[in-house]
């Protein structure tokens, strides 16, 4: 798969890129793999996901592997989804040995780039964050919502990062608007810039 770019991505919310660039509350995407996703050459899309763009509705029992995504600036990339909304689940997902590259100001999640929703019962293994100054990245979401609430539960994460701008679980939080609950990882912050490792 070719991630289309926004000029050419037919979506009702064109600043979002994926397989689906967008999917309301009433969507269920549900059993799809994906091996060998590329976004194109110079993409001028701020949100990029493996999968889905942008979620308001539930992605369950799918997975994105040896894919390698990139967005514009100041945008947020997710192996699974770009942006999830307070209505969103991932339930049952994997994001396996991809390669998120960065541009400026971005927020990268093996699983969701940011923002809020519920992340349930997932697994990242052996992604790679290409970060450049200014971005974050993090095993599961790169950045949370300030206003709404992400909740993420029985989670595992595998990865050897241990960058300053990189966390475990999550990468920036401006907010203490989440919840983690039975969470695994093999070392580092669990949240970058926070000085402290978690058991």
């Amino acid at each position: 798969l070719t991630i289309p770019d926004k000029g050419i991505n037919n979506n009702v919310e064109k600043e979002y890129s994926g397989l689906f660039g967008y999917i309301g509350e009433n969507s269920i995407v549900k059993n799809i793999h994906l091996v060998n996703v590329e976004t194109i050459d110079n993409p001028t899309c701020t949100n990029v996901g493996g999968l889905v763009g942008r979620n308001e509705g539930i992605i369950q029992d799918c997975s994105v592997q040896n894919s390698n995504l990139k967005s514009a600036s100041s945008g947020y990339i997710g192996g699974i989804c770009a942006v999830m909304v307070s209505s969103g689940y991932i339930i049952n997902c994997k994001s396996i040995e991809n390669t998120f590259i960065s541009s400026s100001s971005c927020q990268i999640g093996g699983i969701i780039g940011g923002y809020s929703g519920k992340v349930l019962n997932c697994y990242a293994y052996n992604n790679n964050f290409n970060l450049v100054e200014g971005s974050y990245a993090g095993g599961i979401s790169g950045c949370v919502s300030r206003s709404e609430k992400l909740e993420i539960a029985n989670c595992y994460v595998r990865h050897t990062r241990t960058q300053e701008n990189w966390g475990a679980i999550l990468g920036s939080s401006e907010s203490n608007k989440f919840t983690f609950d039975n969470l695994f990882h093999n070392g580092g912050n669990i949240i970058a810039n926070i000085g402290k490792d978690y058991p």
